[in-house]
């Protein structure tokens, strides 16, 4: 089974493959007529009929013209014959189906499909097989007759409610009023096996060994024979190529993939789509429910925080598909995580690792930037381009240091991170004895050690209690010179 669509209007479809059907000579070029003959071209034609070697017009006056080939009497028409409403061509007979509801026939009848059965009336449609022949009465029960070799004229007991019929060349087919359909005849590619759960159906027709079902939804159902060409319609419902000029898309494009999404800055008010239909000759494209020719730019406006652009590939006589892009604004920066995040006991090195996240358009690795300083200002210049998840590291320097990161997301919006301080004390306290050194002592004295003064950049005047004097005195006459006095500032960094 396949199934296929029709999205342009059904009777242009019909009348340029009629017109196909004028146009190519019977007979597959031979020396009969193809053209209709002058009668034709006199007044308006309602409806035409092909068989295998001839042709039918039927006229708005009620009369019918025919041409062709007649090795099987397919051009015997009965004389006189009008009222005619509609007509129908097998292999090589020919049914007309006259207004009072009566059914002529005339061609070739060695399988009795020109044999109307007597009394035959209240018919109100028609159609020719290969060799058999089908009629459609206003109670909606149906009549056959004519070759019946694979029983295609055996109507099944208690069909009713028909409101179509179709005649193919060894099996028939009729549309009931519910939607189903039902097929009898010749199954040896399965063209009488109708598909399980068909319903919802509007239209058949019947061809040499498969059958076509037109339901609701414009969707067409194929069955019977794969062979050969019938199966193979025109068109194809992907795209090969979509694309937004203002962001990428996420993910990125496969022809099987149909939902897509992509970031936009906030300022962005329309975006710009490129779809390409996979096969433009057989398709139509309608992006944002317009008309648009492949592979072509589309403005969109995106006048909210989100909007949903819908593309429609719109194959002739296959089931459609909608793509879709949901384009977001997006207004927030990137996020950026120090850890740690300051350090507030002094030390000689400070360092952070740092990730950068972004929960929108992702960020931009080639944005990311850091400095040290010993500022919260935003730095002018010393900027040192990094990694996202780098360690970064500052090594020297006193008093606090702040590490500033710059980050950029995938539609430009950027922040300026700066961490908590880290306090860093790389330089010793300066030591000053008190007294001199050596130290004279008068003769008899008594020596008192008078310590030392010691002060830091960072923590000022050392309190004596962090001063520790060891050590030995050397004595050399009446002086003493001091040695291995010691202090430790807070941070614990020793004096020079």
């Amino acid at each position: 089974m396949s199934v296929l669509k029709s999205q342009r209007p059904l009777p242009l479809v019909l009348s340029f493959v009629l017109l196909l059907m004028l146009a190519v000579p019977s007979g597959f070029g031979s020396a009969y007529p193809s053209h209709p003959p002058q009668s034709a071209a006199r007044g308006k034609i309602l409806s035409i009929a092909a068989g295998s070697d001839h042709s039918l017009a039927l006229k708005a006056d009620g009369t019918v013209v025919v041409w062709g080939r007649n090795n099987h009497g397919q051009l015997n028409m009965p004389s006189g014959l009008g009222g005619v409403k509609s007509i129908a061509a097998g292999t090589f007979h020919s049914l007309a189906l006259k207004s009072d509801g009566t059914v002529v026939a005339w061609g070739e009848n060695a399988r009795g499909q020109t044999d109307v059965p007597a009394g035959l009336d209240g018919v109100v449609a028609i159609a020719a097989g290969g060799y058999h022949s089908l009629a459609l009465k206003a109670d909606g029960t149906v009549v056959a007759w004519g070759n019946n070799t694979y029983g295609q004229s055996n109507v099944p007991a208690g069909l009713e409610g028909v409101v179509a019929i179709a005649a193919g060349g060894y099996h028939s087919m009729a549309l009931k009023a519910d939607g189903t359909v039902v097929a009898w005849g010749k199954n040896m590619y399965h063209e009488s096996e109708v598909p399980l759960g068909l319903d919802g159906v509007v239209a058949i027709s019947a061809g040499l060994d498969h059958s076509l079902a037109l339901k609701a939804d414009g969707t067409v159902v194929a069955w019977g024979q794969l062979t050969g060409v019938q199966f193979e319609a025109p068109g194809d419902d992907h795209l090969s190529g979509l694309t937004v000029q203002e962001g990428d898309l996420d993910p990125a494009f496969s022809a099987g993939v149909t939902d897509y999404s992509t970031y936009v800055a906030a300022s962005v008010n329309s975006v710009h789509v490129t779809a390409t239909l996979a096969d433009a000759d057989s398709a139509e494209l309608y992006v944002d429910g317009k008309p648009h020719a492949s592979g072509t730019v589309a403005e969109v406006s995106t006048p909210g925080a989100s909007t949903e652009i819908r593309i429609r590939v719109e194959p002739y006589l296959k089931p459609g598909r909608t793509y879709k892009i949901t384009v977001q604004k997006d207004d927030a920066p990137p996020n950026v995580l120090f850890d740690p995040n300051g350090q507030a006991a002094p030390a000689q090195t400070a360092e952070s690792t740092v990730t950068v996240t972004d929960a929108e358009s992702g960020v931009d690795a080639a944005s990311l930037w850091y400095a040290w300083t010993q500022s919260t200002a935003v730095p002018a210049s010393g900027w040192t381009s990094c990694a996202n998840g780098a360690t970064l590291k500052q090594t020297s320097g006193d008093g606090n240091w702040y590490l500033h990161i710059r980050a950029q997301d995938q539609v430009g919006n950027v922040t300026d991170a700066v961490s908590n301080a880290f306090v860093l004390d790389n330089t010793a306290p300066v030591l000053a004895l008190n007294g001199g050194n050596p130290i004279h002592i008068p003769q008899g004295g008594t020596y008192t050690e008078p310590g030392a003064t010691v002060t830091d950049a960072l923590d000022g005047v050392i309190p004596p209690s962090n001063i520790a004097i060891s050590g030995a005195l050397t004595r050399a006459a009446l002086a003493i010179t001091r040695s291995n006095i010691r202090s430790r500032t807070a941070r614990g960094i020793p004096p020079r």
